[in-house]
């Protein structure tokens, strides 16, 4: 692995964290400037969000209030709820054609990867396949494992419901956060890190 592929891997796997029940190391590297020192070769910060959360209880209760709930709104970082449940023509269930299921064709497609590399999935995360902290490890483990075309067509299978979910998680996010990681998280995979060219003017994406 290349060194930048390796500072790749170790942003993508830093992101992944901020989907996680948040922890008192993750925390206090946010508060003492430290947490996204993995991204500064590939994103230009333009804050450190060092003061978002008074305290660690803080940050985890603003973590359950974004993806836990159960008061609405919440909105869960898993892929399935954002899509069509199936785009298979012969599914009988109702819901078929609907979003806000899970365990729908990305987490079984996730799933079918997972099996083809002969991986096994982390116990809490058996039935939220499509999980992003899960899509986020995953296309770090593909930049030492997987082909070019792996990568790219995993980024555009599975990373193109972002927009989607931020517009949900600005309902939750009081403090917009976790909605600043998302964006971060979709300006990174679409970037030229990964061979996608810069975003012209006019073209942010999930705003």
């Amino acid at each position: 692995m290349t060194e930048e592929k390796r500072q790749l891997s170790n942003a993508l796997m830093l992101l992944a964290e901020f989907y996680k029940p948040p922890t008192n190391e993750l925390y206090q590297a946010l508060r003492n400037g430290t947490a996204f020192e993995e991204l500064t070769p590939f994103i230009k910060l333009e804050e450190t969000w060092a003061d978002s959360f008074s305290s660690y209880e803080n940050m985890k209760q603003s973590y359950i209030q974004c993806f836990l709930g159960p008061s609405e709104p919440f909105a869960p970082p898993i892929e399935s709820l954002y899509k069509q449940w199936t785009d298979d023509p012969t599914a009988a269930v109702s819901f078929a054609r609907q979003t806000g299921f899970f365990y729908g064709d990305p987490a079984l497609h996730v799933q079918y990867l997972f099996r083809q590399f002969k991986l096994e999935f982390p116990e809490e995360y058996r039935a939220m396949p499509d999980h992003l902290t899960l899509l986020l490890e995953f296309l770090s483990f593909l930049l030492e494992h997987g082909t070019a075309n792996q990568i790219h067509s995993f980024i555009s299978d599975h990373f193109d419901w972002l927009d989607d979910f931020v517009l949900e998680l600005k309902k939750a996010d009081t403090s917009l956060f976790f909605v600043s990681i998302t964006q971060i998280v979709n300006q990174l995979v679409h970037s030229p890190a990964f061979g996608y060219r810069s975003e012209l003017p006019g073209e942010e994406r999930s705003e």
